[in-house]
């Protein structure tokens, strides 16, 4: 199905009805080897992704899903600057032994999930394979504690942002911070944090809901830090603390440091 004005005929009352549907816009397109392919339905353009390994699926428009988007295969999920939103459970799940990477080529594209009940469920991405965050911003909404990742495997993050009540949830995988920001605290009880770089100046992004974890700190800026981690390791060879300005916050008064 294509972008388009399509006539049909419908019959009422044993007399004949002319009508015409028009479908105005797509939902996102999908390029494999160079070829791209625009699709109506997301879910569509999904399976197409799924089945081509190193697929491209990018947005073009923003897109409010009912069921959640399952990655099963290998995929490069483009935001082009559109927002991707469930306002009843996660937006995306990755599969164990699927691959998930994120761009917003444009920049200004999300993705939303809303949790009704749970805690530290997840919102915006369940990730039990792998998950690569290059930009977009990720949040998640509902009652109780929902969470923007809630991760069992591999997750990256290079760039984007992590907002919502809380950013990360995690009992075992591991989490590699490279850059990027988040900007709600973190609720981590095993697997391995590595902090290479990042932006963690948010009040509480970065606090006693980490325990449990092995955590290695080489590099990243931080507004606080209250770590926890009875039966595992923490090794801080690097990274900016800027604690004193937290506090002062707190006392609900702002500092500059020169």
């Amino acid at each position: 199905v294509k972008v388009g004005s399509y006539p049909a005929t419908m019959t009422l009352g044993g007399k004949s009805v002319s009508i015409t549907f028009a479908i105005s816009k797509y939902a996102a397109s999908v390029t494999v080897d160079g070829v791209t392919t625009d699709y109506v339905s997301l879910d569509d353009a999904v399976t197409a992704a799924n089945a081509a390994k190193g697929a491209t699926l990018k947005l073009l428009s923003d897109i409010s899903t009912v069921n959640t988007v399952a990655i099963t295969g290998d995929v490069i999920l483009d935001l082009n600057g559109h927002k991707l939103s469930n306002g009843d459970r996660a937006a995306i799940d990755i599969a164990s032994g699927a691959k998930l990477t994120v761009n917003d080529s444009v920049s200004g594209g999300s993705i939303y999930g809303e949790v009704p009940i749970g805690i530290f469920t997840g919102g915006a991405i369940i990730n039990k394979g792998t998950l690569v965050l290059n930009g977009g911003v990720l949040s998640a909404g509902g009652t109780n504690t929902p969470c923007s990742v809630v991760n069992s495997g591999s997750f990256v993050m290079n760039g984007g942002e992590l907002r919502g009540k809380n950013s990360l949830a995690a009992s075992t995988g591991s989490v590699t911070f490279n850059g990027g920001k988040v900007s709600a605290k973190m609720a981590v009880t095993g697997g391995t944090m590595v902090f290479n770089d990042g932006d963690f100046t948010a009040l509480d992004s970065v606090n006693g809901y980490i325990r449990g974890a092995d955590v290695t700190i080489y590099g990243g800026t931080f507004g606080s830090l209250n770590l926890s981690a009875p039966g595992a390791t923490v090794n801080i060879y690097g990274g900016t603390f800027n604690l004193f300005s937290v506090t002062m916050k707190k006392m609900g008064l702002e500092t500059t440091f020169l």
